[in-house]
């Protein structure tokens, strides 16, 4: 996933606490980040949707229902015209849609990374000109066990694939999720005791 294979999360283990008290923070942003992170370029949302998104079959092929998918009212005005008349500046944009308007494009994005993209499918050139391009990180490890008293923070700018073989959370830990996240965990302990 990502371009990393399982050889890359061997032998990287990761304990809350363990070198520094407090949080331990994982950023897109390298320069942030405690746990050392590969930044990827996200150019659109389509790119998103399948390097961690739902796929559009769940819904389309194999029956899932999408009931716990928000998606926004039909789109009531010409997406290109919005754009055309913005002439690139993200502010007269936002002006020319509004508040209601923005927020849609929002929920659009939401919707069509978890739900079926293509009921939604009307937004996607706001989609990609407010919120794209993006640059995420992606990170992999071994293991990872958050301690009480030592947070694990998961936060931006940009949005974070966190690929981890065994992550163990124990009691009175806490893990905080400040941007969106794309969590591949192959054994998760929560509330465990040594």
């Amino acid at each position: 996933m990502y371009g990393l294979s399982p050889d890359d999360l061997k032998g990287k283990t990761v304990v809350t606490g363990q070198d520094k008290p407090g949080p331990l923070v994982i950023s897109a942003a390298a320069d942030l980040s405690d746990v050392p992170v590969i930044q990827h370029e996200i150019k659109d949302v389509a790119q998103m949707k399948a390097l961690g998104g739902i796929p559009d079959e769940h819904y389309t092929q194999h029956g899932i229902a999408d009931h716990h998918v928000e998606y926004p009212p039909a789109i009531d005005h010409d997406p290109q015209h919005a754009l055309t008349a913005a002439k690139g500046d993200m502010c007269a944009l936002l002006e020319h849609l509004g508040p209601e308007r923005s927020g849609h494009v929002g929920s659009a994005l939401r919707a069509y990374l978890l739900g079926n993209s293509s009921k939604v499918q009307d937004y996607e050139p706001l989609i990609n000109t407010m919120h794209f391009p993006v640059t995420g990180g992606v990170v992999a490890l071994d293991s990872i066990t958050v301690t009480p008293g030592n947070p694990l923070k998961i936060t931006g700018p940009g949005p974070v694939s966190m690929n981890v073989a065994v992550m163990t959370v124990e009691p009175g830990a806490q893990v905080i999720v400040e941007t969106e996240l794309t969590l591949n965990i192959g054994q998760l302990y929560a509330n465990v005791t040594k």
